[in-house]
Protein backbone atom coordinates (compact mmCIF):
# COMPACT_ATOMS: atom_id res chain seq x y z
CA UNK A 1 0.00 0.00 0.00
CA UNK A 2 1.29 3.18 -0.98
CA UNK A 3 -0.01 6.67 -0.41
CA UNK A 4 1.53 10.20 -1.54
CA UNK A 5 0.32 13.51 -0.14
CA UNK A 6 1.72 16.44 -2.12
CA UNK A 7 0.48 18.96 0.45
CA UNK A 8 2.28 17.21 3.44
CA UNK A 9 5.20 16.50 1.26
CA UNK A 10 4.79 12.68 2.77
CA UNK A 11 5.30 9.55 1.02
CA UNK A 12 4.39 6.30 2.98
CA UNK A 13 4.70 2.67 1.91
CA UNK A 14 3.26 0.10 4.16
CA UNK A 15 5.37 -3.09 3.19
CA UNK A 16 4.06 -6.15 5.90
CA UNK A 17 6.83 -8.26 6.24
CA UNK A 18 6.74 -11.11 9.06
CA UNK A 19 10.20 -12.35 9.02
CA UNK A 20 13.23 -10.81 8.43
CA UNK A 21 14.71 -12.40 4.96
CA UNK A 22 17.58 -11.95 2.37
CA UNK A 23 14.54 -9.67 0.72
CA UNK A 24 13.69 -7.12 3.37
CA UNK A 25 17.60 -6.43 3.97
CA UNK A 26 17.69 -6.48 0.07
CA UNK A 27 15.32 -3.58 0.01
CA UNK A 28 16.59 -1.82 2.45
CA UNK A 29 19.95 -1.56 1.26
CA UNK A 30 18.63 -0.56 -2.21
CA UNK A 31 17.32 2.09 -0.64
CA UNK A 32 20.53 3.32 0.58
CA UNK A 33 21.69 3.07 -3.30
CA UNK A 34 18.77 5.25 -4.57
CA UNK A 35 18.58 8.67 -5.12
CA UNK A 36 17.36 10.62 -1.65
CA UNK A 37 14.60 11.63 -3.89
CA UNK A 38 13.23 8.30 -3.97
CA UNK A 39 14.11 6.98 -0.47
CA UNK A 40 11.99 7.07 2.63
CA UNK A 41 12.37 9.79 4.95
CA UNK A 42 11.80 7.35 8.40
CA UNK A 43 11.20 4.00 8.25
CA UNK A 44 9.13 1.90 10.87
CA UNK A 45 10.15 -1.66 11.48
CA UNK A 46 9.17 -4.78 14.08
CA UNK A 47 10.13 -8.80 12.72
CA UNK A 48 9.64 -10.92 16.34
CA UNK A 49 6.47 -12.72 16.56
CA UNK A 50 6.43 -14.79 13.01
CA UNK A 51 10.05 -15.52 14.09
CA UNK A 52 9.35 -17.58 17.52
CA UNK A 53 6.41 -19.50 16.32
CA UNK A 54 8.02 -23.60 14.82
CA UNK A 55 5.96 -24.19 11.98
CA UNK A 56 7.03 -20.68 10.60
CA UNK A 57 10.62 -22.20 10.99
CA UNK A 58 11.14 -20.40 14.03
CA UNK A 59 15.06 -20.77 14.86
CA UNK A 60 16.51 -18.49 17.66
CA UNK A 61 20.10 -18.51 16.60
CA UNK A 62 19.14 -17.41 12.71
CA UNK A 63 16.78 -14.55 13.72
CA UNK A 64 19.86 -13.40 15.55
CA UNK A 65 21.82 -13.67 12.69
CA UNK A 66 19.55 -11.98 10.72
CA UNK A 67 19.32 -9.42 13.01
CA UNK A 68 22.72 -8.41 13.21
CA UNK A 69 23.10 -8.20 9.71
CA UNK A 70 19.93 -6.24 9.41
CA UNK A 71 20.99 -3.84 11.81
CA UNK A 72 24.25 -2.94 10.24
CA UNK A 73 22.46 -2.45 6.71
CA UNK A 74 19.63 -0.33 8.79
CA UNK A 75 23.07 1.53 10.79
CA UNK A 76 24.04 2.27 7.12
CA UNK A 77 20.36 3.28 6.35
CA UNK A 78 20.10 5.29 9.30
CA UNK A 79 22.60 7.82 7.71
CA UNK A 80 19.80 9.29 5.09
CA UNK A 81 16.53 8.61 7.31
CA UNK A 82 15.32 8.08 10.26
CA UNK A 83 14.81 4.12 11.46
CA UNK A 84 12.61 3.47 14.34
CA UNK A 85 12.58 -0.32 15.60
CA UNK A 86 9.01 -1.06 17.53
CA UNK A 87 9.70 -3.40 19.99
CA UNK A 88 7.26 -6.30 20.07
CA UNK A 89 4.17 -5.69 22.85
CA UNK A 90 4.02 -8.57 25.24
CA UNK A 91 1.16 -10.79 25.58
CA UNK A 92 -0.70 -12.56 28.55
CA UNK A 93 -1.96 -15.48 26.09
CA UNK A 94 -2.22 -18.14 28.75
CA UNK A 95 -2.80 -20.88 26.72
CA UNK A 96 0.04 -20.12 23.90
CA UNK A 97 3.08 -22.25 24.46
CA UNK A 98 5.20 -20.34 21.75
CA UNK A 99 4.51 -16.97 21.95
CA UNK A 100 4.44 -15.08 25.97
CA UNK A 101 6.14 -12.59 27.09
CA UNK A 102 9.41 -14.10 28.59
CA UNK A 103 10.17 -14.80 25.73
CA UNK A 104 9.49 -11.62 23.89
CA UNK A 105 11.07 -9.78 26.63
CA UNK A 106 14.40 -12.04 25.68
CA UNK A 107 13.56 -10.73 22.10
CA UNK A 108 13.49 -7.43 22.42
CA UNK A 109 16.04 -7.84 25.09
CA UNK A 110 18.52 -9.10 22.03
CA UNK A 111 17.31 -6.87 19.41
CA UNK A 112 18.04 -3.73 22.21
CA UNK A 113 21.75 -5.18 22.46
CA UNK A 114 21.92 -5.53 18.49
CA UNK A 115 20.64 -2.12 17.80
CA UNK A 116 22.27 -0.54 19.94
CA UNK A 117 25.49 -0.62 18.49
CA UNK A 118 23.74 1.19 15.53
CA UNK A 119 23.77 4.77 17.08
CA UNK A 120 21.02 6.31 14.55
CA UNK A 121 18.80 3.63 15.15
CA UNK A 122 16.00 4.28 17.91
CA UNK A 123 13.84 1.37 19.60
CA UNK A 124 10.52 2.78 20.49
CA UNK A 125 8.45 0.82 23.52
CA UNK A 126 6.80 4.01 24.47
CA UNK A 127 3.44 2.21 24.01
CA UNK A 128 4.21 -1.07 25.87
CA UNK A 129 2.25 -0.16 28.82
CA UNK A 130 -0.90 0.41 26.37
CA UNK A 131 -0.82 -2.55 24.82
CA UNK A 132 0.22 -5.01 28.33
CA UNK A 133 -3.34 -3.19 29.57
CA UNK A 134 -4.89 -3.57 26.78
CA UNK A 135 -4.42 -7.16 26.32
CA UNK A 136 -4.95 -7.63 30.21
CA UNK A 137 -8.57 -6.25 29.81
CA UNK A 138 -8.97 -8.45 27.18
CA UNK A 139 -8.51 -11.54 29.38
CA UNK A 140 -10.31 -9.47 32.11
CA UNK A 141 -13.28 -9.44 30.01
CA UNK A 142 -13.36 -13.38 28.51
CA UNK A 143 -13.18 -14.35 31.73
CA UNK A 144 -16.18 -12.69 32.65
CA UNK A 145 -18.06 -13.79 29.41
CA UNK A 146 -19.64 -10.65 29.11
CA UNK A 147 -21.57 -9.19 25.97
CA UNK A 148 -19.44 -6.14 25.34
CA UNK A 149 -21.93 -4.41 22.90
CA UNK A 150 -20.77 -2.31 19.70
CA UNK A 151 -18.17 -0.18 20.88
CA UNK A 152 -16.45 -3.34 21.99
CA UNK A 153 -16.86 -5.24 18.95
CA UNK A 154 -15.14 -2.23 16.79
CA UNK A 155 -12.33 -0.98 19.11
CA UNK A 156 -11.51 -3.68 21.40
CA UNK A 157 -10.78 -6.71 19.42
CA UNK A 158 -10.01 -9.65 21.37
CA UNK A 159 -9.25 -12.18 18.88
CA UNK A 160 -5.67 -13.03 20.50
CA UNK A 161 -3.21 -11.82 23.25
CA UNK A 162 -1.17 -10.68 20.47
CA UNK A 163 -3.31 -8.61 17.86
CA UNK A 164 -4.64 -5.36 19.99
CA UNK A 165 -7.70 -3.66 18.51
CA UNK A 166 -8.29 -0.60 16.99
CA UNK A 167 -8.89 1.75 19.82
CA UNK A 168 -4.86 0.50 21.73
CA UNK A 169 -3.83 1.36 17.88
CA UNK A 170 -4.97 4.29 17.26
CA UNK A 171 -3.60 5.73 20.68
CA UNK A 172 -0.32 3.73 20.41
CA UNK A 173 0.20 5.26 16.67
CA UNK A 174 -0.69 9.05 18.01
CA UNK A 175 1.78 8.07 20.61
CA UNK A 176 4.53 7.79 17.81
CA UNK A 177 3.37 10.28 15.95
CA UNK A 178 3.75 13.13 18.84
CA UNK A 179 7.17 11.16 20.02
CA UNK A 180 8.19 11.72 16.01
CA UNK A 181 6.74 15.07 15.61
CA UNK A 182 7.75 16.59 19.07
CA UNK A 183 11.32 16.00 18.60
CA UNK A 184 11.21 18.12 15.29
CA UNK A 185 10.01 21.09 17.32
CA UNK A 186 12.53 23.07 19.17
CA UNK A 187 10.92 25.10 22.05
CA UNK A 188 12.81 28.54 22.98
CA UNK A 189 13.31 29.82 26.54
CA UNK A 190 11.15 32.36 25.22
CA UNK A 191 8.20 29.67 23.86
CA UNK A 192 8.36 28.02 27.01
CA UNK A 193 7.81 31.45 28.93
CA UNK A 194 4.84 32.15 26.67
CA UNK A 195 3.10 28.50 27.34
Amino acid sequence: MDFTSSLLRLRVSFKWRPRITKNVTDTIRKWVEIHQSNRPHWILLNMEVHHMVKYKGADYNQYLKSMIELGKVLDHFSNFSKVIWLNQYPTIDPAHQEIFSEKIHRYNKDIRNILNNQSNVRIWDSSNSLAEEYVRSCAVNFQRDEVHGEYFAKYVTCKDFIHFGNAALSQATQILFNDICNSKIEITSDDRENL
